[in-house]
């Protein structure tokens, strides 16, 4: 074993390792950068949720997905159809935040009128339509049978 200076020792000591780690030049083992990485990784995210939630059709659909947990709340629906609606709101959600950042990159690009971008945004938005509407179906066949029986 390699013989440890007092300073190295020490930070070992501090981040609580019982054997020799590389440390970066902050004294950072490499499990402790890994976390440091997966924070603002997080946070970054965060930010990204925090962005969304400033469009109008996300607000909407966040209106929509509150609505659905308050009925499926009201009529106890299981836990495997629970499952389901958590899914198809996801989905929908993430489908929409895709479509913003598309949205806005296509604007960065090109910031003038163009074809090809206007058609990559109609493609980006239809996928947002089609979730939304095959989750509303998923809706509607999750609550009959609670809303009829």
């Amino acid at each position: 074993m390699k013989a440890v200076g007092p300073e190295r020792a020490h930070r070992a000591l501090t981040y609580g390792s019982t054997s020799e780690q590389s440390l970066d030049r902050h004294g950072e083992t490499p499990s402790v950068q890994f976390l440091v990485k997966v924070a603002r990784s997080f946070r970054w995210a965060g930010r990204g949720l925090t962005l969304a939630s400033r469009g109008r059709n996300f607000r909407i659909m966040l209106g929509c997905a509150l609505g659905v947990v308050a009925l499926g709340s009201v009529l106890n629906v299981s836990g495997p159809s629970w499952a389901i609606l958590l899914v198809c709101i996801a989905g929908v959600l993430g489908g929409e935040i895709m479509n913003t950042a598309i949205e806005r990159i296509a604007d960065r690009i090109e910031s003038r009128w163009d074809q090809g971008i206007g058609d990559i945004k109609d493609l980006a938005a239809g996928a947002v339509l089609l979730g939304a509407a095959l989750a509303a179906i998923v809706g509607l066949i999750v609550f009959w049978p609670y809303v009829t029986g």
